[in-house]
């Protein structure tokens, strides 16, 4: 028997009926079943809630989760050394989630994030009060936690608005994890690409608003009060976060606003070619085009490289500085 609102996570799988009369549900590695309307209606249910209530004691919860259709656990492998691990389920609760505020919101922040940003940016440049950092472990862990919360809720906000007009599906948000190490966060968006194509931009582009806003908010405060300086970190970090975002790594905002442009998926794109010689022979033959799109995928591949190398630099680095910080007083 499952308790009431335990976190359920519809997987991404295609379910659907025809004519109301045969159901069915295929999981990604496009294995079908036809299921009962009973068992396509608590699909449906659990897609925009992420619970079945306890009375319903013949869900397959087993079955679907060996199948690959539900996810219970709130640790989630995304591939062989990244995981994501549910914070929140929202579900059809993102309707609710203040729409108009989030419209309002959506709508400003391109032009405002940039007007915020140029505008401390001169105002530091004209008044150059030199900064203070506080030498604390503690501001700076939380000056990463405060960047990573500003960009994924960007993307919220986005999300929150089209959601009033367009039928995508704000499953979940939380924090991506290398090994078991905290490298960002996240918001789980099904049926984006339903959107405008300019829609989607944004909704990518959102995150990288809100820290760009909140980089200017804070030069601009500075000015005013030099306490402010205490939230230095942030903007170390959030000028960090849009550089990388807007590099095209596989699965960063800059590369899914570059597949959105073209068309087509650059980073499943690039390891499928990179991966196949007669595919690569074939793009040398088609003259600069191809040697571009080669150079492209190669780019984008080196820099997966050395991210992953900084990511585990990074955690070494992290946890040398902690053990001197907690264990040489």
């Amino acid at each position: 028997m499952m308790r009431k609102r335990k976190g359920i996570l519809l997987d991404d799988v295609r379910i659907w009926n025809e004519r109301n009369a045969f159901f069915y549900m295929e999981n990604n590695a496009g294995e079908q079943y036809q299921i009962s309307r009973k068992l396509y209606y608590q699909l449906i249910y659990l897609e925009q809630t992420n619970y079945i209530p306890s009375e319903d004691e013949d869900f397959p919860s087993e079955f679907l989760q060996k199948k690959g259709f539900i996810s219970t656990s709130r640790l989630i492998k995304q591939s062989m050394f990244v995981r994501r691990w549910i914070v929140a389920y929202i579900g059809e609760r993102g309707r609710s989630l203040f729409p108009t505020i989030c419209h309002v919101i959506n709508k400003l922040l391109p032009f405002l994030a940039l007007e915020l940003l140029v505008l401390g940016i001169v105002a530091n440049a004209i008044k150059r009060t030199p900064f203070i950092w506080y030498d604390s472990i503690w501001i700076d862990v939380m000056g990463g936690i405060i960047t990573v919360t500003v960009h994924e809720l960007g993307h919220l906000i986005a999300y929150i608005d089209y959601k009033r007009e367009n039928e995508i599906e704000i499953t979940d948000t939380g924090i991506l994890l290398f090994l078991f190490f905290p490298i960002g966060g996240y918001v789980g968006v099904k049926y984006a690409d339903l959107l405008r194509k300019k829609d989607q931009i944004q909704g990518l582009a959102a995150g990288l608003e809100m820290n760009a806003a909140v980089i200017g908010l804070i030069l601009l405060g500075r000015i005013v009060n030099p306490y402010f300086d205490i939230l230095s970190p942030v903007i170390l970090y959030s000028t960090t976060a849009i550089i990388f975002n807007s590099l095209p790594i596989n699965g960063t905002d800059g590369c899914q606003i570059l597949s959105v442009l073209l068309g087509v998926n650059i980073g499943a794109l690039a390891k499928k070619t990179l991966s196949d010689k007669r595919r690569m022979k074939r793009m040398v033959r088609e003259g600069p085009v191809g040697w571009l799109c080669l150079l492209l995928f190669s780019f984008q591949y080196l820099l997966k490289i050395i991210v992953v190398l900084l990511e585990v630099g990074s955690i070494i680095f992290l946890m040398i500085l902690g053990y001197y910080y907690f264990f040489s007083h």
